[in-house]
């Protein structure tokens, strides 16, 4: 039962993400530029800045969801196996929407698959990154 609440904040930061990609395409100022550029097609190096751009969102709501996690439920594990459960709905919807992609041929599918990938590991990127930075601060007091 102490992993429950995991999983119901994994569904949270699914829909959360979902409506971040949402607010992003009405309001991102990088993909009106992208969008406004001329002579683009899949080779092209703008691709990069939709990677930057689809690969920041899911981290920065993931932070937010698990350090919320951590201050408010300090009395919840905090490791491996709850920031699975967190992941696992995001994992299942981001797949499910974006597919298992796995083509490189041009920029612009490699820029998609490595997006899709960041965003279906954001919570390890973010779980891994704080007990880094944790174990670092305790080792230097």
């Amino acid at each position: 039962m102490k992993y429950l609440i995991t999983f119901i904040l994994g569904i949270v930061l699914t829909q959360l993400i979902i409506y971040a990609y949402y607010l992003s395409h009405l309001y991102s100022p990088i993909l009106s530029y992208i969008s406004s550029s001329s002579n683009l097609n899949n080779n092209s190096p703008v691709w990069f800045l939709l990677m930057l751009h689809n690969s920041i969102i899911p981290l920065l709501v993931s932070l937010l969801i698990v350090s919320l996690y951590k201050k408010f439920l300090p009395q919840l594990p905090f490791d491996l196996y709850a920031m699975g459960l967190m992941q696992l709905p995001v994992t299942f919807v981001i797949f499910r929407i974006n597919g298992v992609p796995l083509n490189y041929n041009s920029i612009y599918e490699s820029v998609h698959s490595i997006a899709t990938f960041m965003a279906g590991i954001s919570v390890f990127i973010v779980f891994v990154t704080i007990t880094a930075y944790n174990k670092q601060v305790n080792k230097n007091n």
